[in-house]
């Protein structure tokens, strides 16, 4: 015959208590991590909740005299990619600017590539053209 372990109360207690404290834990780090601020370079921007706009160059640091690949993702506010938009961008940094055509990729991935000139953080805007509208979003990205 098979000898039948006891588990006393205070062990169930406990691993219960455990668990509980793990799924509290889980549920915070959850709770952070779905409401902290976004990593990527652009604010909120109010009045465009119809469009998602991201921008970020494909490899970090972007370096000055180094060819860096810029990438901008669009997705309508259903989270569908925008593949069928016209992107262009302009960036400034003191006397210098930058005039960048992005093109399609895949789906609402566009690409550019640029050689930026001086370190420092460079400002400008991007220019979507979708569906006969026209829209403006601020750019900014440091280049060291």
């Amino acid at each position: 015959m098979t000898e039948k372990k006891v588990v006393s109360k205070e062990k169930v207690f406990h691993l219960l208590m455990l668990g509980m404290f793990f799924k509290i834990l889980f549920t915070g780090y959850l709770l952070i991590n779905l409401t902290a601020e976004r990593h990527d370079t652009q604010p909120e921007i109010p009045g465009t909740d119809d469009i998602s706009f991201h921008f970020a160059p494909k490899q970090y640091p972007v370096l000055n005299e180094v060819p860096a690949v810029l990438h901008i993702i669009i997705l309508d506010s259903r989270g569908n990619w925008i593949d069928n938009a016209e992107v262009n961008a302009s960036l400034r940094y003191q006397d210098k600017e930058l005039s960048l055509d992005f093109y399609h990729v895949e789906d609402g991935l566009y690409e550019s590539r640029a050689i930026f000139s001086s370190h420092g953080d460079w400002t400008g805007e991007a220019f979507i053209y979708l569906n006969k509208e026209h829209r403006t979003f601020p750019l900014k990205i440091s280049v060291l």
